[in-house]
C-alpha cells in the first residue's frame, strides 16, 4: 500500500505538538527523506552527505538520541509501527525565542549582573584599602616626625633607640646618644618671634 507524501505530511503536522519548537522529518531505514513538518523543505536538503552520515553512525547505537551539527541539535527517536525514524532539529534561534532559552537568557543576565557586581565590589575594596594604607603611612609619618625639621621626634627615637639598645646589648656592642641643647633659645624667640626661633631650629637640627 502506498500514501501519498502530502497525506504523510498533513498526518505528521497534525501528531507532533504545537507548543513545541523545531522542525520534524520522516526518514526511512536508509535516511532517505519522506517528509517534513516544515512546508519551506520540501525536499528535506538541511543536512548535507557528511551530516547524514553522523546521524546514522550515530543512529547505529541506539533507538534515540541527539547530536550536535553547528548550531543545531538533532534528535532522533526510532518508530515502533513504522521502519523508519523521525527526526526533530531544533535551531538555536528557536531556542532562545523557547521557555528554556528565556530561562537561559535570564541566567546569563544574572551571571552577568553578579560577576559585574563581584568586579565592582573588588575594585572598591581594592581602592579602600589602598586609602586606608596610604592613611596609615601619613598618620605614622606624623606621629614619628616634627612637623617643622620633618626630622624624627621624641616618640620616634624611643621606638627606634629601645631594639637598638637590646640589639648593641645582646651583642656586646657599645652605643651612645648624643643631646644637643641651643643656648638662649627661649631668649630668640622672646626677642625676634615664634617664626626666627623655627628658623633656628631648622637650621640647627640639618647640621651634619
Amino acid at each position: 500500500m502506498s500514501i501519498p507524501v502530502r497525506t504523510m505530511q498533513q498526518f505528521l503536522r497534525n501528531a507532533i505538538d504545537k507548543n513545541l519548537d523545531g522542525e520534524y522529518q520522516l526518514y526511512d531505514s536508509k535516511l532517505r527523506f519522506l517528509t517534513s513538518s516544515n512546508p519551506d523543505h520540501p525536499t528535506g536538503n538541511i543536512f548535507d552527505p557528511r551530516e547524514l552520515a553522523l546521524l546514522a553512525q550515530a543512529m547505529e547505537h541506539d533507538t534515540r538520541g541527539g547530536i550536535r551539527m553547528d548550531s543545531r541539535y538533532v534528535s532522533w527517536e526510532r518508530l515502533d509501527h513504522f521502519d523508519g525514524v523521525l527526526v526533530r532539529v531544533h535551531t538555536l534561534s528557536e531556542g532562545v525565542r523557547g521557555d528554556f532559552g528565556s530561562i537561559s537568557i535570564a541566567l546569563t543576565l544574572l551571571w552577568a549582573l553578579f560577576t559585574s557586581m563581584l568586579l565592582l565590589s573588588w575594585y572598591v575594596i581594592r581602592r579602600m584599602v589602598s586609602n586606608m594604607y596610604v592613611l596609615q603611612s601619613s598618620l605614622q609619618w606624623q606621629a614619628w616626625h616634627d612637623t617643622l625639621t620633618r626630622l624624627y621626634n621624641r616618640g620616634a627615637l624611643f621606638e627606634k633607640a629601645c631594639p637598638l639598645a637590646k640589639l648593641c646589648h645582646t651583642h656586646q656592642h657599645p652605643f651612645s646618644v648624643i643631646q644637643v641643647d641651643l643656648d638662649h633659645f627661649k631668649a630668640i624667640n622672646d626677642r625676634f618671634g615664634h617664626q626666627a626661633g623655627d628658623r633656628v631650629s631648622f637650621s640647627c637640627c640639618r647640621i651634619n
